[in-house]
């Protein structure tokens, strides 16, 4: 069973946010998820500067907003795929630490995307931010990352928590059932990077074969709570069919367990910028 929120637990978090003059303080007070995540750089992270919209409702009905697609023109460099399909950073490769506890098992019946609040403007940050993210999400009390697959901006995959159990959140709706799909970036700010749509789809194809759910079906974060995950760019390519349409298309596309030692290289190439 999903925990319910705490009120006086995110009461406290926003206190302890504001005693420390972060960023977080104002996102803690508006209950946005992610709030700002760290931005991490060489393994450390910064505080959150910023917010966004926070969540007042666990019970918001689907959108139904046509937002324009934005689409980016930016060149970028898809992430390696394998004959058998896409592949996934383990969580070794990317520097996990352990989960810091265990949640009950959950039967996945929903596909939830959102973004991580904060624009990706250099690539070779982005293992770093998935350890910022990290740290940051059990530093508040959660057992792990967040989300269960987290895609940076050139198409790179990583592995989140566990995806047998249910994401957490920040915001006041309940995770339990929805697989937590998640875009580094910050797309009420910047466009979405073909790389990262094109392995949306894949990811999503996957997903939606593997759990028997429709492509029509897929939601994002906004869809059930009050905020504005995962921004107006990446809403609109789920609000105006574009997704589901190129999902349905894809429907083959398969997920690729990519751990060891050349899976760590490719996080070295990442953060070196050779990848």
């Amino acid at each position: 069973m999903r925990r319910p929120l705490d009120r006086r637990r995110f009461l406290a978090v926003a206190a302890g946010a504001l005693a420390t003059g972060t960023g977080g303080a104002i996102a803690a007070l508006r209950g946005s998820d992610p709030r700002r995540e760290p931005v991490a750089s060489g393994g450390a992270s910064t505080a959150p500067t910023s917010s966004s919209t926070g969540a007042t409702s666990s019970t918001a009905a689907p959108s139904t907003s046509t937002t324009p697609t934005s689409t980016s023109t930016t060149t970028t460099t898809a992430a390696p795929a394998s004959a058998g399909g896409t592949r996934v950073l383990c969580r070794d490769a990317w520097g996990a630490a352990p989960p810091a506890g265990a949640l009950p098992a959950h039967t996945v019946d929903r596909l939830t995307i959102h973004h991580t609040g904060v624009a990706l403007t250099d690539p070779r940050t982005a293992p770093a931010r998935m350890r910022g993210h990290q740290r940051y999400h059990q530093r508040h009390g959660f057992t792990d990352i967040a989300y269960h697959l987290v895609i940076d901006g050139t198409g790179n995959v990583y592995e989140g928590r566990d995806r047998g159990q249910p994401g957490e959140t920040f915001t006041d709706y309940d995770p339990t059932g929805h697989l937590l799909v998640t875009l580094e970036g910050n797309f009420d700010e910047q466009p979405l990077p073909g790389a990262q749509l094109d392995a949306l789809v894949a990811v999503m194809a996957w997903a939606c074969r593997h759990y028997g759910i429709a492509p029509d079906a897929i939601l994002s974060h906004r869809d059930w709570a009050s905020t504005s995950c995962p921004g107006a760019a990446a809403h609109g390519v789920i609000a105006d069919g574009t997704l589901a349409r190129r999902v349905e298309a894809a429907m083959g596309a398969d997920l690729v367990p990519w751990c060891g030692p050349d899976a760590a290289a490719h996080v070295a190439a990442i953060e070196a910028g050779t990848a």
